[in-house]
């Protein structure tokens, strides 16, 4: 078998990248980034599947349909929580104070925190009492 040049070799450190972001010619800071957002989105992704095998071991466990319901309610609940406190991160209110964005948050962390207990699972926001 022929021994490729040196120069031919593909870079180990760069294997974990697309094409598209290997070579000299590309910022080191895209392929940090581009790591970043891998590693980011295989943490949410098993973060969330934990989080709904638990939700489904919470529904089948009830002991009621009523508490089923309950149980479902609060899920719902913590997921409108969250995409309202991400949109309150994302794009504040301007008539707004940073303050009172900041009470706001605090807010919704608290009640997704409240949910969550509900529901079995531990706190997710460190907020104060």
């Amino acid at each position: 078998m022929e021994q490729k040049p040196s120069s031919e070799i593909p870079d180990d450190s760069e294997n974990d990248l697309p094409p598209w972001l290997r070579g000299p010619g590309v910022k080191e800071e895209m392929k940090d980034w581009f790591r970043v957002v891998v590693a980011t989105t295989e943490r949410v992704k098993e973060e969330m599947s934990e989080t709904a095998d638990h939700y489904v071991g919470q529904i089948e466990k009830a002991e009621s349909p009523g508490k089923r319901k309950t149980i479902i309610l609060c899920i719902m609940a913590i997921e409108q929580f969250e995409r309202n406190r991400q949109f309150e991160l994302m794009r504040p209110d301007p008539n707004k104070t940073p303050e009172e964005t900041k009470k706001e948050v605090e807010d919704l962390e608290r009640k997704i925190n409240m949910m969550r207990k509900n529901v079995g699972l531990e706190p997710k926001y460190p907020v104060g009492e």
